[in-house]
Formats: structure tokens, C-alpha cells, sequence
């Protein structure tokens, strides 16, 4: 994943965003909920939606279906952290 720090969250890097696999032996977050609420997040960008810093720190991710695996948690939850800046700043 992509990460500049405190830097607040541009469009073109919620664009080129990726997250690693999570360690083996964990299931990490379902990868379609953390796309669509990356595309969420690309959108309240564009100004499109009225996405709010406590809705970022509140979204929670079901687990992968059994014998799948998602993404790295701390690689998304590192993400949201920096949209949440992003939004309040």
C-alpha cells in the first residue's frame, strides 16, 4: 500500500491504492466490501457523497468467505486512518 505518511489522501492515490495479503493462517477484511468503500471514498472526493470522517473510522469489514483470503487489516485500517485526516483536515 501506498503511504506518505500524514500527508492528506489525493485522488490519484486512492486511485493506485493496493493492500498485501494478510499473513498466512488469517483471513484479513472481504476484498469487495474494502473496494467498494474505497470507491466510496474516491467519490466523496469528487465531491459526490457527503462521506464524513466518523463514517470512515466507524466502517467495518465482514471476513473473506471460508477458504478465501481478503486483505492485510493493517494496510486498510492504515488507509482509513489517513482518509479520516484527510476529511477532517
Amino acid at each position: 500500500m501506498a503511504d506518505d505518511g500524514d500527508d492528506p489522501v489525493t485522488l490519484d492515490e486512492v486511485r493506485r491504492t493496493f493492500f498485501r495479503d494478510p499473513p498466512l493462517g488469517q483471513q484479513g477484511y472481504r476484498r469487495e466490501d474494502v473496494g467498494d468503500f474505497v470507491v466510496t471514498v474516491e467519490e466523496r472526493l469528487l465531491g459526490r457523497n457527503t462521506l464524513s470522517a466518523d463514517e470512515v473510522r466507524e466502517v467495518r469489514f465482514r471476513r473473506p468467505k471460508i477458504f478465501r483470503r481478503g486483505y492485510h487489516p493493517e494496510d486498510v485500517d492504515e488507509f482509513l486512518d489517513r482518509v479520516a485526516a484527510t476529511l477532517e483536515g
